[in-house]
């Protein structure tokens, strides 16, 4: 692996920004890559097009990749996402996925140092699922987990399935975003836990933005920009339309959560979301000090 000081420790830092879809995690990414020398770019969806399901996650726990079709998948998207000087370089095919995954980081090293960065981030909110694979194969992976109240987070994936059903008209069934959210919390808290990952709140972040962003790179030992940057245009890709507002004053969103469902629907939500996992997150999230611990 590329980038490595003599210590072992990677030169560039290489930042995974994860949570459950809905969560804010685009206004997390738009903020940090404004205020830290960090490469950004639109979500890869690498880890996820890489493993696919089913067998593809026995597979890549054994080390393996799947088949060529699916290792295509994953880098053809990358390379859309970049320019071509900077994509990765054809190389021939190999079983064994390691080299697939060093291929990934290199190629988002040499973005990172092109544009003079000190490091990159890379926001997929689904990669909460491959957060034990990019620990194993990538040296110094920092991961940053983003939590949002779930049924905050249950209102707004049924929002947009509703504005927009030709992308995400599964997604309209409540069962799908319980599930979703209850997976990415269980997440975080086990990587909490394992002191793998920091955790922020969504609303703890939006309430104090400015704080929270300082404590971020302190934790993570990032470099400040000497000029605020602008990166909203470089994070959304161009049939993102629901992520229009990302780019906006970062402000608390109001819940939709008795909008979108009846009684009975909302009620059935509350029964089902894991509120003792997301409780037990809060005491091990990043947080801003109240005026009286100071």
């Amino acid at each position: 692996m590329s980038c490595l000081v003599a210590n072992g420790r990677p030169s560039l830092a290489r930042i995974f920004l994860v949570g459950c879809s809905r969560s804010g995690t685009t206004v997390v990414q738009r903020t940090l890559t404004e205020h830290y020398r960090l490469y950004t770019l639109p979500e890869t969806d690498f880890f996820g097009l890489l493993v696919g399901g089913g067998l593809g996650a026995l597979a890549c726990n054994l080390g393996i990749s799947r088949s060529r079709r699916i290792h295509r998948r994953a880098f053809d998207r990358l390379t859309r996402l970049l320019q071509p000087d900077t994509a990765p370089e054809p190389e021939s095919w190999s079983w064994r996925l390691r080299p697939l995954i060093d291929r990934f980081v290199e190629t988002l090293d040499r973005k990172a140092r092109d544009a003079e960065e000190s490091g990159w981030l890379e926001k997929t909110p689904k990669h909460f699922r491959h957060t034990s694979l990019i620990h194993r194969y990538i040296p110094g992976a920092q991961i940053i987990h983003v939590v949002r109240r779930g049924s905050d987070v249950t209102a707004s994936i049924r929002d947009r399935a509703n504005r927009f059903p030709e992308q995400f008209g599964r997604q309209q069934n409540p069962e799908y975003a319980v599930k979703l959210w209850n997976r990415s919390v269980r997440t975080a808290l086990k990587d909490a836990k394992r002191g793998r990952a920091l955790v922020i709140m969504y609303e703890d972040f939006v309430a104090d933005h400015e704080r929270m962003v300082r404590m971020i790179g302190a934790q993570l030992h990032l470099k400040e920009r000497q000029q605020k940057t602008e990166t909203a245009t470089r994070i959304i890709g161009e049939t993102e339309r629901w992520k229009s507002n990302s780019s906006e004053e970062i402000r608390l969103a109001t819940s939709k959560f008795t909008e979108v469902f009846d009684p009975d629907t909302r009620a059935l939500i509350l029964r089902k979301l894991d509120m003792r996992a997301y409780n037990a997150l809060g005491p091990l999230a990043l947080s801003v000090p109240r005026q009286s611990d100071c």
